[in-house]
């Protein structure tokens, strides 16, 4: 189990995926596989018009993590994710998915249900991917929140407490968490700290029952 606390790392700069940056992935990841590449041309012309067919080794596996700003993935999203060009480039997703409220809980976003999110999940382990939930702070319209309303809800110590117990749960259901808030005061840094560890101090022992 991985806890990525990385306080600097907001969800605008873990490269969440709009439909343009699926195409970048698709393009990327087709240039790889063998009926894409480029033909090594060294401007030979002798060979009497006679191209020889040429071996292509097999894609090498890359460990590789795409991040998808939600709880779901479109059709899409699916059959880039199904494809076995993907497979070889990429080990892991991370569903930036869960959101902290105001009372000290977490929600699902985009109006996603537990239920729902198991079944991404259980999709996506079935294809050989780990799965890592990501978590934000978003309000009704799915808008980060701003730095000043987060750094207030990280100052309250109850609130802190209420939504490590909340997020321990979904350490159990998926392969990991990562922390992925929008960007706080500089003054919340304390708070910040003191929560992720709360939540590691939480979460691991947890996983490695599991095991």
């Amino acid at each position: 189990m991985s806890l990525a606390a990385s306080p600097a790392q907001s969800r605008r700069g873990a490269a969440a995926w709009s439909p343009l940056s699926w195409l970048i992935a698709l393009c990327l990841i087709l240039s790889l596989a063998p009926g894409c590449r480029p033909d090594d041309d060294d401007g030979d012309e002798g060979d009497d018009g006679d191209a020889e067919e040429e071996s292509v080794d097999p894609i090498p596996k890359r460990p590789g993590t795409l991040v998808l700003d939600g709880c779901s993935l479109d059709s899409g999203q699916q059959a880039t994710l199904r494809s076995a060009e993907a497979r070889q480039v990429v080990s892991e997703v991370v569903l930036v998915c869960l959101s902290l409220t105001s009372r000290g809980g977490v929600s699902l976003r985009q109006a996603q249900t537990e239920s729902g999110l198991k079944g991404v999940i259980g999709e996506l382990r079935g294809l050989g991917y780990a799965v890592h939930l990501g978590i934000t702070a978003v309000d009704e319209d799915d808008d980060e929140l701003s730095a000043d309303e987060l750094s207030r809800w990280l100052r309250q110590g109850l609130w802190r407490q209420g939504t490590v117990r909340a997020l321990a749960t979904y350490a159990t259901e998926s392969d990991g968490l990562q922390v992925m808030l929008p960007e706080l005061e500089d003054q919340a840094r304390a708070d910040l700290t003191s929560w992720i560890s709360a939540l590691s101090a939480r979460v691991r022992p947890q996983r490695r029952k599991e095991r």
